[in-house]
């Protein structure tokens, strides 16, 4: 880690973190929730990164870029960058934002699995699917607008075959947006599915520099050909009833059935205080008491012109 111009640190067992005075906060909380972020991103490659790992917090978004070792910075929307051969990561501060807002939390767990993982990988080629669908899902970003996107992919059979994925995802927003989306889908659907030693098993074969296939053979007990179909028939079960229970007669059906169950409490309650009604009478008849006037005013609407 480069000088960071700062004289404030804190470690945990695993993690040394650098910031300024104004960030002591932030860095408090990191390094309470460091550890446990660890323990759960590790059980799931099932490879600890080397230990001793460099965290810097950027106040500025000028001091992230000055802390970037290479001459090609980060876009501007980044939060924050992985550097595993050097094991440190570089974090903004939430004020160092210039698009939206920081949730520092999410970045470091997200940061954490990429490091994690291209460590555990030993310089072996890792399919960008798989490095970003694991660290948005270590990072627990899974969100209103993913659910759309996957729901959109899925429904109009749009999918971007993974393969395709394993370099680059693609420049047009859209297509871009849909790419981490399914990537994130296939780690979920992957960890859910088969469970953590089968998935480290799968990031093992791929370590030895196997095929994706070969690899999902050996871990899954199937190609990567027909693991990618069988994803796709688990989105369109869990997706094709999302425009059905969303749509204009579905509604109007919710709420008929609302009206009604309201409509039916009203009445059993009404009925129930009739018959409440007429033990009073009873029991005042026989203690010889005259009966109070009729009640039969108080009732509702709907218990006049029903027939006893």
């Amino acid at each position: 880690m480069p000088d960071a111009g700062t004289t404030e640190g804190l470690w945990t067992a695993h993690f040394h973190i650098t910031f300024s005075e104004r960030d002591r906060r932030l860095a408090e909380s990191l390094a309470k929730i460091s550890e446990p972020a660890y323990d759960e991103i590790v059980a799931d490659v099932g490879v600890p990164p080397r230990p001793g790992i460099e965290i810097y917090l950027a106040a500025s978004h000028e001091d992230f870029l000055q802390r970037q070792p290479h001459s090609d910075k980060a876009p501007e929307w980044a939060a924050g960058l992985a550097y595993p051969e050097r094991n440190w990561m570089i974090l903004k501060a939430p004020r160092a934002a210039l698009f939206g807002k920081i949730d520092p939390v999410k970045t470091f767990r997200h940061e954490l699995a990429h490091l994690t993982l291209h460590q555990a990988m030993k310089g072996a080629p890792i399919p960008r699917w798989l490095d970003e669908g694991l660290a948005m899902y270590e990072a627990k970003e899974w969100t209103f607008r993913t659910t759309a996107v996957i729901s959109a992919v899925t429904l109009k059979k749009n999918f971007i075959p993974l393969a395709t994925l394993n370099q680059a995802f693609p420049l047009d927003f859209d297509e871009a947006e849909a790419a981490y989306a399914q990537s994130f889908s296939m780690i979920t659907w992957l960890m859910t599915r088969f469970g953590r030693k089968d998935f480290q098993g799968f990031i093992g074969n791929l370590r030895e520099r196997k095929t994706l296939s070969q690899s999902a053979q050996a871990a899954f007990g199937m190609t990567f050909y027909e693991l990618e179909k069988r994803w796709h028939r688990w989105l369109r079960f869990r997706y094709t009833w999302i425009p059905v229970i969303t749509s204009t007669a579905a509604l109007w059906f919710i709420m008929t059935l609302i009206f009604l169950y309201v409509y039916y409490r009203k009445k059993r309650h009404a009925r129930e205080k009739v018959v409440e009604w007429e033990l009073e009478d009873l029991w005042e008849a026989e203690e010889g008491r005259p009966p109070p006037p009729s009640r039969s005013k108080f009732l509702p609407d709907f218990l006049d012109d029903e027939d006893d």
